[in-house]
């Protein structure tokens, strides 16, 4: 947790008084100092002590610290004026408490190599800071010039390491954001060029239908009949086109909507499959159900389930051949209930299993039969596929033997 960062007076008031305690303490108790001197020496620690403290403010007020091309040039003028402030101070102290020129002079001497000795070592501390600092600095370039693989090796505990592990952590993500980026680009492409087909093609035959009934070539009842009959399926085909992007614009933005209530499984299975009927009978496909007697109840969002029974259903239906059967089957399981959508006559290819739940994927448009060839814009899938998840739940799919089969689970609670 944060505190409230002190101000530089109270942290100088604190100083001074750690201080004259630090200096004055022992030498009430060890020198046993009487009277007079020790008054002078308490007045010469604060003023030395004021000084010294006021001298290190003023540096810090005025950014003398900045003023510098490096920080090792920094850390090495800390150390000569600590140096000169500690000589200063041992003066001024030797002078108000009259010590002897000799012992002066000796204490001068000691003092000065103590300081020429820890110039010394602050040196190459200052060199060993300098250059990890270097090394984040370097890094940095990398990144701004667009390597996001840049990493930073340095060990540590100090907050040189933890930087660097902040820089690392920064790093790492802004190479998975740009990947990310980089994928949504590409989804973006791919949806107007989709979107740019899917329309194009459905509006193009509406267009020549309604002129062609305008400009009264069409007369016949039944043909007419036909002209009306096949705009209204390219209607419902621009519908469902509608549809499958806004859902797919709200899956981008995170806001799938779920009405959860307590949801009858068993009813929507039936009523996807009734819908899908006629669609099934123009190619003589069979459509089945084995479905427990009782299913047990789950907490989910019924419209978006029933649309993910049938997106699964009618893409079976459609990349099935004539004559073949397709099979919806549930079971209860420990967490909740697993659903299978079975469709017989097709083996789908390692390759194409793995990237059927993409988007805009439609795979080999030769696999797709009979009137609905070529006309997903392959988003039925990953809708499903997102729908699931919403609700906690799990989607696979899986080809052998002449059939295919796609699995999704939902729990009884979601």
């Amino acid at each position: 947790m944060s505190s409230t960062p002190r101000s530089p007076i109270s942290m100088i008031l604190i100083a001074l008084g750690t201080w004259l305690i630090a200096a004055g303490l022992p030498a009430l108790l060890l020198l046993q100092i009487p009277g007079r001197p020790i008054e002078q020496l308490a007045l010469s620690l604060s003023g030395t002590g004021i000084m010294t403290l006021f001298t290190a403010y003023m540096f810090y007020r005025m950014g003398v610290l900045s003023w510098f091309g490096s920080v090792r040039w920094a850390l090495l003028l800390t150390g000569v004026s600590t140096s000169v402030q500690i000589l200063l101070n041992v003066w001024l102290l030797a002078q108000t408490m009259f010590v002897d020129r000799q012992y002066l002079d000796v204490t001068g001497v000691i003092l000065m190599y103590a300081g020429l000795t820890s110039l010394s070592l602050g040196f190459f501390v200052s060199r060993g800071i300098t250059e990890r600092v270097q090394k984040i600095s370097g890094a940095a370039k990398q990144v701004a010039e667009g390597d996001l693989t840049a990493r930073l090796s340095l060990h540590g505990n100090d907050e040189i390491a933890q930087l660097a592990v902040a820089f690392n952590m920064m790093a790492a993500n802004l190479q998975q954001a740009q990947a990310e980026q980089q994928k949504m680009e590409k989804n973006r492409r791919d949806l107007i060029a989709w979107v740019s087909h899917d329309l194009r093609t459905p509006l193009a035959a509406l267009r020549a239908m309604i002129e062609a009934l305008a400009d009264g070539v069409v007369r016949d009842e039944e043909e007419v009949f036909r002209y009306f009959d096949q705009s209204l399926r390219e209607i419902r085909h621009l519908s469902h086109l509608i549809d499958d992007l806004f859902d797919l614009s709200q899956m981008d933005i995170g806001h799938i909507t779920l009405r959860k209530e307590p949801t009858d499984l068993t009813a929507l299975i039936q009523e996807s499959l009734s819908n899908l009927t006629a669609s099934a009978s123009r190619k003589n496909i069979t459509l089945e159900a084995h479905l427990p007697p009782q299913l047990d109840p789950i907490t989910a969002s019924s419209d978006k389930v029933q649309r993910v029974l049938y997106n699964l259903i009618a893409n079976a239906i459609a990349y099935s051949p004539e004559g073949a059967r397709v099979t919806v089957q549930a079971e209860r399981q420990p967490n909740g209930v697993g659903v299978d959508v079975i469709n017989t006559g097709v083996t789908l290819a390692p390759d194409v299993l793995a990237r059927v739940f993409d988007r805009f994927y439609r795979g080999d448009a030769a696999r797709a039969q009979g009137d609905s060839k070529t006309r997903g814009a392959g988003l039925g899938l990953a809708i499903a596929k997102g729908f699931i998840e919403a609700h906690g739940g799990t989607i696979s799919a899986s080809s052998s033997n002449n059939e295919t089969r796609f699995s999704f689970t939902l729990p009884k609670e979601s």
